[in-house]
Formats: C-alpha cells, structure tokens, sequence
C-alpha cells in the first residue's frame, strides 16, 4: 500500500528551526502520511522552489530578514496562490501573523507551542481548509450570477467573471476599486448598464452582509433580468393582443349577429316584390330590386364567413378526427357545381387516395371556396387534382386567369385580402374572408395551405390534410 506523500516547503533562515520542523514531520508508524520537508533560508530561494512547483503547503518564518514579514507573505501568496501558506511566528512578529491570516493564509503557528502532532494536523487542516476553499471559489466563479465583494471601505476585494463580463470590465480590473454603482439600501434594486459592445443590458442588484477573511464586508449580487423583462414584455403584449382579438371578435360576432335579422326581413320583401306580390313592376324597377337583392345576398356572405372565421379563430372549435374520402368529398362538390352550370371544371383523381382525418363538412367548405374563388377568376376551365403525400393528401385547385402578382401570394389568407385580380362577369371579387376561412379550418386539421401563381398565367391554390392513419400513429401514447 502506497503512503500518501506530503511535500512541505519550509521557509526559514535558522538552522535549528529548520532542524526542530524535521524532527516535528520525522515518519511515524502512526501517522497516516508521510512529510517531505525542504529548506528554503531566503525569500529568493523559497520563490526558486516554487516555481518548481509541487508543494502541498508552505511554512512561513514571519522573522525571516530582509524579506520576511507581511510583505513576504504577499509576495509568496502571489506567486503560489493555490499552495496554502500556514505563518510562524514569535510574540513579536504577532501583528504581523495576524494580519497575513486576514490576508489569506489558512493558520498562524507560534513557535515554543508546536509539537510533532500538533504540526502535521495543522497542516493536514490547511490543506483540507485550502482545498474546500478552492471549491467554493471554483462555485463562485461558475455562479451564473455576478458576485462582489466589498470591504468595509466600499472597495472591490473579489469578483467573478459573470460580474466582470456584465460590467463589461476583467476581474482584475476591478480589484481594488471603489464599486461604481449605488447600492440598495435594503431590498433590491435595478442597474442599466451598457455593454462595451453599445447592448443595454438591465441588472437586477441586492446586498448581504458577511465576513471576509476576517473583516466585515458586503456580497453583491447582480442578476442579468434583460432577457426575462422582454419575456414578460413579450407575453404581457401577446396577452393583451389575444384579449383585444377576443373583444374584437365578439364586438364582430354580435354585430354580424344584429344585421342578420333585418337582412333577412330586407331580403324577404326584396323577394316580395319581384314576384309580383305587391303588383305589377316596371323594367326599371325590376332592375333596382335585382340589384338590390345581388347586394343583400353578398352582406348575407360576408356576416355569414364572419361568424365562421370568429367562430374558427376563437379556438371553440374542436374537430372529431374521422376518415374522410376526398375523393368523394371532390366527386359531390363536382356534380354540386356541375348542376349550377359551372361545367367548365376537370377531376384529376386517382383511384384509391388514403383516407384523411377530419371533419367532412369543414373540409367540403375548404375545397367549395377555392372553387368558388378560381371560378370566378377563371377564364376557361378550374381543375382540381389530388396525389397522395407520404404523410397525407394534397388537393390543388387550378384556374386560368390572370394569376396573382408574386409579391402579393403572402396576403392571400389574411382577413379582407384583395390582391387586386380582375374579377369576371358582374364584377363581384368575393368578401376577402374565404381564403382566411380555409386557412383557419385546414390548421385546425393539422395541415397547411398555400398559393403558387405567375402573373398571366392562372392561380393554383393547395392544402395537405394528414392521412388518417398517420394522424393517429402521432396521437397514441408513446
């Protein structure tokens, strides 16, 4: 079994000290340990030895002349700050042993009181003392948070490298110094600093009061708080935008709700009239209530896709997932169009799609207002073709018009977008809400929907809608 190995350096210009500490670290069949001791009789010759390194601690004779006392303390503490120093010292060096205790070194021996025992524990706690010490500090330096350390004099006696960086200063450049903010008198308080690379940076700062090697002193915490205060910024602005939404829509949920009823009543006497009830019309007459009537059917459009889009935009809406065949949904809506004289649209649909997963009357109204959309912009035919994805079904709905401008498609789904498409026969563009309605009702199911055009040369509209299975793979427990 290997015996651990200590090695002392011992500085000190007395050969029977020398010869007495020898004696005190000799071997001993009870000690756990065994003591190397080297002799250093100079200050010059004790720094030659350290700077060889390998030392677990250093004995310090505070009498030593010329460079001895508290200054040689320093300058060994410098040099070798990791190697615990233990100072020796007489009654009259006592002063200055004391002082090299609040200064850092980890035990102060007097000479004429140390034995063999009483010796090597000293030293054995220094090193223990220095190792734990090294530890702490190691946390400290790590600590995410800035520390400081003042003295009773307000100045700067450690600080870390998370305090240097947020006051975009080095360690070393700040010891020493008075600490250039004000500090809270109780509780905390805030500083705005800003970086050496022009960021302003917001720190949160509070004070404890401790003990520092001996001496009263004050810890100074700072906490950088910049990112957590643009965080609850940010989510006081997205709750206060979802609270304004959500009085928005409900202001425009009642309101499309109140004119549904005289609309209706306007529209019953419009109907009323055209057919004679109230006698005969003339031309002219006939002409203003047909008018009147294409413009009560289109506010009638735009309160409805209202309702839908608040309806679908306040998140009330829940969609039981089922198998949904697109190709039958696409078949019905054909031979819908079909019997309205919209003869002019082609099915590129192959046999054996998968079933998706949704809601079969959201996502008939998904493909009813893109064909309405590309039937009335369309020039000569609307195609819509399906294909299955890997992990769903794409539908496209095809016109022929004059497309859209590139640099205008990123609107396409806002509420009330016109891209500025030149509209067919009577002129009518549609309300601006149906594509904002497909989008709302193909990301309730999971998917998502686009546009792609060249201008001149028609428009082509897509969704993907998870295929059924796919969607249930996601949605089992793992």
């Amino acid at each position: 079994m290997n015996t651990p190995r200590i090695r002392v350096l011992l500085v000190e210009d007395g050969p029977h000290e020398a010869a007495l500490a020898r004696m005190f670290l000799a071997d001993s069949p009870e000690a756990p340990e065994r003591f190397e001791l080297e002799v250093a009789a100079s200050f010059s010759a004790a720094c030659a030895a350290l700077g060889r390194g390998g030392f677990a601690a250093v004995l310090l004779d505070m009498g030593l002349p010329g460079d001895g006392g508290i200054e040689a303390f320093r300058r060994l503490h410098e040099l070798c700050p990791e190697c615990p120093i233990l100072v020796l010292s007489s009654v009259q060096d006592e002063d200055a042993a004391r002082r090299a205790v609040e200064l850092g070194a980890q035990e102060r021996l007097v000479r004429g009181a140390l034995d063999g025992r009483l010796l090597k524990r000293a030293i054995r706690y220094a090193i223990e003392r220095r190792r734990l010490l090294a530890q702490a500090a190691d946390l400290l330096a790590r600590d995410r948070d800035g520390k400081i350390v003042l003295d009773g004099t307000g100045l700067v006696r450690y600080a870390n490298a998370a305090a240097a960086d947020l006051l975009s200063r080095k360690p070393r450049e700040l010891l020493g110094r008075p600490f250039s903010h004000a500090l809270p008198g109780a509780g905390r308080g805030r500083l705005e600093l800003k970086r050496a690379d022009g960021e302003d940076r917001i720190a949160e700062l509070w004070c404890d009061e401790i003990e520092w090697r001996g001496a009263p002193g004050r810890l100074v915490t700072l906490r950088d708080v910049t990112d957590s205060l643009q965080v609850a910024r940010l989510r006081a602005e997205a709750a206060e935008a979802l609270r304004t939404a959500e009085a928005h829509g409900n202001i425009l949920s009642c309101i499309s709700h109140e004119l549904r009823s005289p609309l209706t009543t306007v529209k019953m006497a419009v109907s009323f009239l055209q057919d004679g009830s109230a006698g005969p019309l003339t031309p002219r007459q006939a002409q203003f209530l047909e008018m009147a009537s294409r413009n009560i059917d289109r506010q009638t459009r735009i309160i409805d896709n209202n309702l839908d889009l608040a309806r679908l935009q306040s998140g009330k809406v829940r969609v039981e997932f089922r198998p949904v065949e697109l190709e039958v949904v696409v078949s019905e809506l054909a031979h819908e169009f079909a019997m309205t004289g919209k003869e002019r649209l082609e099915l590129d649909i192959p046999p054996g799609l998968p079933a998706v997963a949704g809601d079969s009357d959201l996502l008939t109204q998904v493909l009813r207002n893109l064909l309405d959309n590309a039937f009335r912009f369309a020039r000569q035919k609307v195609v819509v073709r399906a294909c299955a994805m890997p992990q769903g079904v794409q539908v496209s709905v095809l016109d022929d018009g004059a497309g859209i401008p590139r640099d205008r498609l990123g609107e396409l789904f806002h509420r009330f977008a016109q891209v500025g498409r030149c509209a067919k026969r009577d002129g009518y563009k549609g309300t601006g809400l149906g594509l904002a309605i497909c989008k709302e009702i193909v990301e309730v199911h999971k998917g998502r929907i686009w546009a792609e055009s060249d201008q001149g040369q028609g428009a082509r509209f897509h969704f993907l809608v998870p295929r059924f299975q796919y969607l249930q793979k996601l949605s089992r427990p793992a």
